[in-house]
């Protein structure tokens, strides 16, 4: 079956179109942010994670450990970057430990600092700073 000039045109503009739609999606969608965000939501969830190294995901168990181990609620986390530093990512886990009577019993806190590097299209994760919970009230 040949071409006509028409229908190469066309085929040529379809693909480039998908390519760049490729490439939009990748960009938009591979934030430093979404990135950590879909790792510690892995890790809460138990499933393989991607982007980081078992080195550096071993210290996260911790945030989520410790609430199960002293039979408190699973943590909330609060992902947030630093302005100008689209390479750090800071990661902060609370757990609320209320009390019936008195309302909030005990809040607890720690922040993981996560350092990325782009590589291509994605966004890795070549280091993590942790500050364990600390009781805050």
């Amino acid at each position: 079956m040949a071409l006509n000039k028409r229908s190469f045109l066309v085929l040529t503009i379809i693909l480039i179109g998908g390519t760049i739609l490729y490439f939009v999606y990748h960009a938009v969608n591979q934030t430093p942010k979404k990135v950590v965000m879909n790792i510690v939501e892995d890790i809460q969830g138990d499933r393989k994670v991607e982007g980081i190294s078992k080195i550096e995901q071993k210290k996260l168990y911790p945030f989520f450990e410790y609430p199960q181990e002293q039979n408190l609620e699973n943590p909330h986390f609060i992902i947030s970057d630093y302005p100008g530093r689209p390479d750090i990512v800071k990661v902060t886990f609370e757990i609320i430990q209320n009390n019936k009577n008195t309302g909030i019993e005990a809040i607890y806190e720690g922040h993981a600092d996560f350092y990325l590097k782009k590589k291509g299209l994605r966004w890795e994760v070549t280091e993590i700073e942790v500050t364990p919970y600390e009781k805050e009230r």
